[in-house]
């Protein structure tokens, strides 16, 4: 499938620039791809962290959000700043 640049210009990219109509991932879901990516196991990563797995567990599946003091952890773990996590 080619992408032509004349059709480009009738597409409307707003939504995509401006975030519009997106929305936000909950911070469980970038959690779950780091932790396939480093291979690691729930417990694992809640034992690095000094929470409980189901903490962790729950942070994954949506039902928990990350406070400030979990950000704080995952950004050293993981090379991020806390803001990223929040």
């Amino acid at each position: 499938m080619k992408i032509l640049r004349e059709d480009l210009k009738k597409t409307d990219f707003s939504d995509i620039t401006t975030g519009e109509g997106m929305r936000p991932l909950h911070p469980g879901v970038f959690l779950r791809e780091i932790i396939e990516e480093f291979a690691l196991s729930q417990a694992r990563l809640a034992d690095m962290v000094g929470v409980s797995p189901m903490r962790i567990s729950h942070v994954m599946n949506g039902t928990r959000s990350i406070t400030a003091e979990l950000a704080l952890k995952f950004g050293e773990l993981f090379g991020q700043t806390p803001e990223y996590w929040l």
